[in-house]
Order: C-alpha cells, then structure tokens, then sequence
C-alpha cells in the first residue's frame, strides 16, 4: 500500500512540475504592447526598462516601454506594466495610481480629464478600467489620452500624444481594446467574469 501511494505521490509530483507556470505569474515585459499594433510612423525608443526610483513608481519588476515617431526624437507614448504580489494590493495601487494618472488638479493640464465619445471601448474582463484624456500645456498644448486597467495582480497604464502625425481618437480607443483583449488573453482571463 505504502509503495502504491509513494508512487502516486512521485507521479503527481512529476505531473505537476511539468506543467507550465501560471498565466498569472508572467513577467510584465511579457505584457507590452507590441509595436506591430501601433501606426506605421512609430518605432521603439530603446528597449523595454524595469520602474522602480528612477522614474517616479513602481519597482523592479514592472516595466515600461517609449514609443515615438519615427521622423522625430521625441517619446509620444509610453506603455507601464505593474505587478503587484495579490490582487489587494494591485487594486490599492490602481487606486493610488488613478488619483495621480488622473489628477485634475496637476498644474500640467489645462481641462478635466474627460472621455470623449470616440473613446467607447469598455473592459468586461479587467477589475477596473479607465479611459480618458486633457490638454497637456508642458512644451506645449497637446492632447494626451490615457487608459488605465487593473488585471488581476497586473495595473497597466498607456498613454499617448493625440494629434494629426502620432495617433486619432479612434485608434486610441483601438489600442485599448487590442490592450485589454491582449491582457485577457495572456492572462487567461476568459471565461471569469
């Protein structure tokens, strides 16, 4: 009896140690917007860096990643991954991180953030998500959108330059659905709400 069950438990064991590792526990570089989605006139700008002090938040182990225009040097978006050890916690820090992203009392802007109509997507997969945009007046007015969502144990953030040469309204709203089904996917999300 006692050789049946050792072997049993060898077996479950074996099974269990090769099974691949959680959805929930990939990396935040793994969860990045791939450039192939953004318009054509875009490139990288460097390569994908772990947050922490040196830009403001998160740690380590989030990551961001820059976009801009091919013709120009300037960054035009950015694109943050944030992990978090449980789900609280991530919702704490959404929570956190929505009063600053959203924070219409920052001397930078120059309206309320607000959703215009063409930014109608909505998630029925992540806990919470946000989208919105102001007028930017730092080197200039410019209009910024930005959606924000929180999956799982995961705080996405991405922002962008709205304008005639970078991205419309539209594909905003376009880059938000390809983000959250993306999220949804990678994560195996489908099927729990």
């Amino acid at each position: 009896m006692v050789p049946l069950l050792l072997g049993s438990l060898i077996g479950m064991l074996s099974i269990t140690s090769c099974q691949s590792p959680s959805k929930q526990d990939l990396a935040t570089q793994d969860l990045l917007l791939p450039l192939e989605i953004l318009p054509p006139s875009w490139e990288l700008s460097g390569a994908p860096r772990p947050m922490g002090p040196s830009i403001g938040f998160g740690d380590e182990d989030d990551t961001y990643i820059s976009f801009k225009l091919q013709s120009e040097k300037y960054i035009i978006s950015d694109h943050f991954v944030l992990f978090y050890s449980n789900e609280n916690q991530a919702n704490n820090g959404y929570e956190d991180l929505y009063r600053s992203e959203f924070n219409d009392n920052s001397i930078a802007i120059d309206t309320l953030w607000q959703t215009p109509p063409e930014l109608s997507y909505t998630s029925s997969y992540a806990a919470q998500f946000y989208m919105a945009c102001t007028i930017n007046n730092v080197a200039g007015p410019k209009q910024i959108c930005k959606v924000m969502g929180q999956y799982g144990k995961y705080v996405t953030i991405f922002y962008s330059i709205i304008q005639s040469d970078t991205m419309s309204l539209s594909e905003f709203n376009d880059v938000a659905q390809f983000l959250d089904e993306m999220m949804v996917q990678k994560l195996g999300l489908l099927g729990s709400r």
